[in-house]
């Protein structure tokens, strides 16, 4: 009922099998061991999977803490119903400290400031709050200096309304393969450790110290500590680089529309804008409701960070140029891949169907695309044992109107 409802509403969605997340969750549990707790991340609206659906169930399945990257996302976790420790790695401003406390959410402290924000939100609350220090140990972006850490430690776990809770860190290069990166990112586990020593020589307790995300977890399996931080790893995908791949990930992620309109073309018939592609024989033209805007096709530009880094990128854009037909885009529709015709425009494409005779207005298409560029407007529907569990949307209130309908409808009868 739940997916021909979604269905009346919308003819694109995104399907999350739950059950593939739980899949990597217990895998990532297996490698790590039972004396290391999970902090799930489920920043960038779970990388593109819905945060607060995924969120619900890595809650059932009992992870200990989730994070999140701004103030904002562990809000929309509270407000979904969500009730496991949420972690915020950004350093909190202004108001942000009390937002987050009313929110029971975690701060992560990288500084004297942020300490005193957070302490006296937390006074004016009379609540003791947990919060987690961040030592900048060479990523070169957010937390204290070891040399200033363990003075801050002490200042934190002294302040009769703050906790020490969590120390961490983040290693700079853990997906790479090059031994200067590995030397590198040992060489910031060894400050990490330098301060958690000497915050356990002073006698200051530190119940979880954390350095991992999926990179470091499969590459250095002894800095596990108290806790890791897969991400990644829990929406069945390797980092990228060169690194162990012990887990057996499943992919819980599919992007998916069904098609709006089918016309056939005689050769020569241009279709899309700017004439981008001209037909050469007799051709069924499927329209199907995905375009750039939902994320089709957009990929992130990033600067190249060698001379043979840019040649492989231009090498690629010319080889797209040259033998367009073999780098096309494609969708798979009943099974086979068919070939997107044109430019891809802004909410809609179009596909080559010539060959999928059996294709008809309603077929569904699945899409290949980055997952954190897709729309979090499209909805994310959850499959648990093949069966639709949840939509998260605001389409969710908008079956729950249509369901008392439906009731009132029959009893009316």
């Amino acid at each position: 009922m739940l997916l021909e409802q979604l269905e009346y509403f919308t003819p694109r969605w995104v399907e999350v099998n739950i059950d593939a997340i739980l899949h990597n969750l217990q895998e990532i549990r297996r490698w790590v061991g039972p004396g290391v707790k999970i902090m799930a991340v489920v920043k960038a609206d779970a990388y593109g999977h819905g945060a607060a659906g995924v969120a619900r169930a890595l809650e059932e399945a009992g992870v200990d803490f989730l994070a999140v990257t701004a103030l904002e996302e562990g809000i929309e976790l509270r407000r979904q119903g969500v009730e496991a420790p949420v972690l915020v790695f950004a350093p909190l401003i202004g108001s942000q400290a009390g937002i987050a406390i009313d929110y029971r959410l975690t701060p992560s402290v990288n500084s004297e400031e942020t300490a005193r924000l957070v302490s006296r939100a937390a006074r004016f609350r009379q609540r003791c709050v947990p919060v987690h220090l961040k030592v900048e140990t060479g990523m070169g972006r957010m937390g204290v200096s070891p040399s200033a850490a363990v003075e801050l430690a002490a200042a934190v776990a002294a302040d009769p309304w703050l906790e020490l809770e969590g120390l961490y860190t983040h290693l700079a290069a853990a997906a790479s393969g090059k031994r200067s990166d590995r030397r590198y990112c040992e060489e910031q586990f060894r400050r990490f450790c330098g301060v958690a020593e000497a915050l356990a020589e002073r006698g200051i307790p530190v119940p979880l110290r954390h350095v991992c995300n999926s990179a470091a977890l499969l590459a250095f399996p002894h800095m596990h500590l108290d806790m890791v931080r897969p991400g990644t790893l829990l929406y069945g995908q390797y980092p990228v680089g060169k690194l162990p791949r012990p887990l057996r990930l499943e992919n819980p992620w599919q992007l998916k529309a069904r098609i709006l309109q089918i016309q056939e073309f005689p050769p020569g018939a241009s279709i899309g804008y700017e004439r981008a592609a001209v037909v050469r024989r007799r051709t069924r033209v499927a329209v199907l409701p995905i375009g750039y805007a939902d994320g089709f096709t957009m990929e992130p530009r990033l600067r190249p960070r060698s001379f043979w880094e840019l040649l492989r990128a231009w090498g690629k854009a010319f080889l797209s140029w040259l033998w367009g037909k073999r780098w096309r885009e494609t969708v798979e529709i009943n099974g086979k891949q068919v070939p997107i015709l044109g430019r891809v425009a802004m909410q809609l494409c179009m596909a080559d169907v010539t060959d999928v005779p059996e294709a008809r207005v309603g077929t569904v298409a699945s899409f290949s695309a980055r997952r954190t560029a897709v729309s979090r407007a499209l909805p994310r529907l959850y499959m648990r044992a093949s069966r639709p569990w949840l939509v998260s949307s605001w389409l969710e209130e908008e079956i729950a109107r249509e369901r008392e309908k439906e009731v009132r409808l029959s009893e009316g009868t």
